[in-house]
């Protein structure tokens, strides 16, 4: 082992267990908020306009980094919502120097496979986690109920 990693150590073992779950235990209801209120803010879509069904869908630009979680407690809501038992967490992607593309990050529960829909787009993952980018103008027409633009009814 070397120095450096016996002094890591040392500290770890220094640490009050008791201070340590309480830090995480605010920690984690802080980020328990932030999902809560990006969940009040759901909304659903038409997955491929509707080629691959419905499921509720959340903008996340300020949360993205909570996509993981946010996405599995969005995919429970809208199997609840007698919809797919998937979660669309949609946010831009800084690096990407284009606010006309988003990152759709998909979740599902159990069984529920979305690596065709990923595949659609240009994407990849797995069954219960994958990703693909978007145009803003594609994704606005998969949002159910939305008001069609200018140009689709001219």
């Amino acid at each position: 082992m070397s120095i450096q990693m016996g002094s890591y150590l040392i500290r770890l073992l220094e640490l009050d267990p008791e201070q340590v779950i309480s830090r995480g235990q605010v920690t984690l209801s802080q980020k328990q908020t932030l999902i809560d209120d990006c969940l009040q803010k759901s909304f659903e879509i038409a997955l491929g306009c509707g080629q691959f069904g419905n499921c509720l869908a959340v903008n996340a630009d300020a949360i993205s980094m909570l996509r993981s979680e946010l996405g599995n407690q969005l995919a429970n809501k809208s199997r609840n919502s007698n919809l797919r038992a998937i979660g669309a967490v949609v946010y831009k992607v800084p690096e990407l120097n284009n606010d006309e593309m988003l990152k759709i990050s998909l979740r599902s529960l159990g069984q529920e496979d979305m690596t065709s829909i990923s595949q659609e787009f240009g994407g990849g993952g797995h069954r219960n986690a994958s990703s693909f980018l978007l145009s803003v103008a594609e994704f606005e027409k998969w949002k159910v109920g939305a008001e069609p633009s200018n140009a689709e009814t001219a």
